[in-house]
């Protein structure tokens, strides 16, 4: 079974398809609230908090900024949207 880290690298990695969405666009992202950039390589070093799941199918991956703040990228993108 692939861990929800690795799955996210491989999304990351584009070594899989998020229908015409590309992962370089989630990146670098920004917290602003301490206005640092993180980068791909840097979010996966910042401590993962879960996921959060929609009911139209949108899944976010959330992960802790050193200065406290939650951070958020889209994993799975909502089906109204793509």
């Amino acid at each position: 079974m692939t861990s929800m880290l690795e799955t996210a690298v491989q999304l990351y990695l584009g070594k899989v398809a998020l229908q015409e969405k590309t992962h370089t666009d989630m990146f670098p992202k920004l917290c602003r609230v301490c206005n640092t950039h993180h980068a791909l390589s840097s979010w996966i070093a910042l401590p993962f908090k879960g996921t959060q799941k929609f009911s139209d199918g949108e899944v976010l991956e959330l992960r802790d900024c050193p200065c406290g703040s939650t951070l958020a990228v889209v994993l799975i993108p909502s089906p109204e949207i793509s």
